[in-house]
């Protein structure tokens, strides 16, 4: 079983390795940033460490408009130490990850390495940072 935080993006659950993940932090400030991307919602200062967030919703092109969750996910150094906002934050659960199976090409979700069907839940899908860093790297040029 590996724990994974829980979160939602257009009503679809999302999951990432708890590992990935420094931590979740509250009511951050979230400061402007000049001649910014749709994707970059901002900065934040983070333990002294100005760190960039990124609209995980727009990023994966989500209709749902601004509705961001106050939690911000901070990814771990190891994980390019961005801040993720996202939807909503639902819950950390364990989770045998080794048992998602290949995305459905039918979800339409490019950012998903792995589908995990859940008995009497909708399925989760396992956040790609990879291809996450690569959109990134595309809106930034």
């Amino acid at each position: 079983m590996t724990l994974t935080l829980v979160f939602q993006i257009d009503g679809r659950d999302f999951g990432i390795e708890l590992d990935a993940v420094q931590e979740i932090i509250e009511d951050q400030k979230i400061y402007p940033v000049p001649n910014r991307v749709a994707c970059l919602s901002g900065a934040v200062n983070v333990h002294g460490e100005v760190l960039p967030v990124i609209d995980l919703p727009a990023l994966l092109g989500s209709s749902s408009g601004s509705i961001r969750d106050d939690r911000l996910v901070v990814l771990a150094p190891a994980f390019r130490s961005l801040v993720l906002a996202v939807e909503r934050v639902r819950e950390i659960l364990p989770l045998q990850l080794e048992q998602a199976g290949v995305p459905d090409p039918a979800d339409d979700n490019a950012f998903s390495r792995g589908r995990l069907e859940r008995e009497g839940e909708a399925p989760l899908f396992l956040l790609d940072t990879n291809a996450v860093f690569e959109r990134l790297a595309v809106c930034f040029d």
